[in-house]
Formats: C-alpha cells, structure tokens, sequence
C-alpha cells in the first residue's frame, strides 16, 4: 500500500473516531452540495450556500434528524449499538447459506503398507540371487 493511500485510510479512520459515522457522510454531503452549488453561483458564493445551513441537501436533513434522534434515545449497550448498526446493513431477516450437495474430499485409495514393504507372500527371496556375468 502506497503511503498516501495509508494516509487517508488513517485520517478517514481517526474521524471516524473522534466525530462518528455521521461525519464522515457529512462531508460526501457537503462535497456534493459544494459541486452542486458551484455549478450554478460559482465557487465562491456556492461555498457560502454550502456552509451557510440555509439550504441544506435532503443528505444534510437526514444526518441532522438521525443525530437527534440518538441525542433524544441513546442507546446504553455498545451490543444495541452493534444490533441496531446490523439492522441497517442487513436488509433481510433470514438470510442462509445453502448446504453444498457434493463432497469436495475425494476419497483416496491407500496401498497396503505390507506389500509396499516388501513383507508377505510379494517379500523378494532372502538372499537376493545373485547376478552372474
């Protein structure tokens, strides 16, 4: 991984941190209200559109309401949080995994070690014969 890419996983991660998720989808909103704004006024009054609070994006509602929200029912257990973070990310209810309908072991033939050996009725003869030239 090149440097600046670990540096910005590190900022991302370390505001992340500090400000929490909403943070993070508050700044893609305002980088899109910025374009957006910019577009049409120029950069210097869609700046002033952007960072004003005056006309905020439906991005910016959303955050603004989901904040107050959590300031008016916090919740107590970091488990709750996980759960509630689960609802959101999994959509479905019953999610299973099929059951694979064949086997990936295949099924391996091993040689009796005692002909291998060399013992038994395939033993060579004792002692070996002899070669002549």
């Amino acid at each position: 991984m090149s440097k600046r890419i670990q540096f910005v996983f590190a900022l991302l991660c370390s505001l992340h941190l500090v400000a929490g998720p909403y943070a993070l989808v508050q700044i893609f909103a305002w980088t899109t209200m910025l374009v957006d704004y910019s577009r049409e006024n120029g950069l210097v009054q869609g700046a002033k559109d952007t960072f004003s609070g005056e006309k905020p994006c439906r991005l910016c509602r959303q955050i603004q309401s989901a904040e107050k929200q959590e300031k008016q029912n916090p919740l107590r257990l970091p488990k709750e949080r996980l759960l509630k973070l689960m609802e959101c990310l999994i959509r479905s209810k019953d999610i299973s995994v099929p059951s694979p309908t064949f086997s990936t072991v295949r099924k391996i033939a091993f040689v009796d070690a005692a002909l291998s050996a060399g013992i038994g009725p395939n033993a060579p003869p004792v002692p070996p014969p002899c070669w002549t030239a």
